[in-house]
């Protein structure tokens, strides 16, 4: 039983650590691009870039994002034409 807690509890930590963060944070339009950015900086700050960590796919979403922000870093949201027709 306790083998069992323990494995599940590693398993656990190890994906906190695995950069789901930066990546949830992503994909939460309610959160700032720069929280987002900062978050993902100082994960790969202590990585090494490996291949199909999503490095790359948060690079492309950072070039295709940072112009389309708020200088504030809030984030447009994406059916705001819509509701501003309505």
């Amino acid at each position: 039983m306790l083998f069992v807690l323990l494995a599940l509890f590693s398993t656990t930590t190890t994906r906190a650590q695995s950069g789901e963060h930066w990546s949830s944070l992503m994909n939460d339009e309610q959160v700032n691009f720069y929280e987002a950015q900062s978050s993902f900086e100082s994960y790969w700050n202590e990585h090494e870039v490996e291949k199909g960590k999503g490095f790359k796919q948060f690079k492309r979403w950072e070039w295709f994002m940072e112009p389309r922000v708020y200088p504030s870093g809030d984030r447009i949201k994406a059916d705001a034409t819509w509701e501003a027709m309505a």
